[in-house]
């Protein structure tokens, strides 16, 4: 009986890895493709599963008055050397998803196509911005 079932276990693993509809069999974080735009309702998820990193591209002074939980400020107006440093740190395949305050700001996208020109591959926009972010999941003043 034992022998039918690791039988039947390894025939199941093998059609899997090789038909062409295949399962995963382990969890993959989504890949956020360069330059898309996502809703809140596309980013939340992600941010719970912790699997982007949120830059804030607007002003330190609006960072400071609240943000994401662990987001970076980047201000998309700041001096070519801090912003260096900052993307230094960043690895440029992680998945990476810029904001600012709102819809009709268009700063994040400015930052995010600045982004991809150095070699960032997964960057997104927040297009709902700060603004739209459930409260109970900003913080004020410290950055991370």
């Amino acid at each position: 009986m034992v022998v039918l079932i690791l039988l039947s276990a390894v025939s199941a693993i093998l059609f899997n890895a090789f038909s062409g509809d295949s399962l995963r069999l382990s969890y993959q974080p989504p890949q956020i493709s360069a330059g898309s735009m996502l809703t809140l309702e596309e980013a939340l998820p992600i941010y719970k599963r912790r699997e982007a990193v949120f830059i804030d591209a607007r002003k330190e002074s609006e960072y400071q008055s609240g943000h994401i939980r662990q987001a970076i400020n980047i201000p998309h107006n700041s001096t070519r050397t801090f912003k260096v440093e900052q993307f230094g740190r960043l690895d440029k395949k992680q998945n990476i998803i810029v904001y600012c305050e709102s819809a009709s700001c268009a700063t994040a996208e400015r930052l995010c196509a600045e982004m991809q020109f150095i070699g960032f591959e997964q960057v997104a926009v927040l297009v709902d911005g700060f603004e739209a972010w459930p409260p109970h999941l900003a913080e004020k003043g410290k950055k991370p």
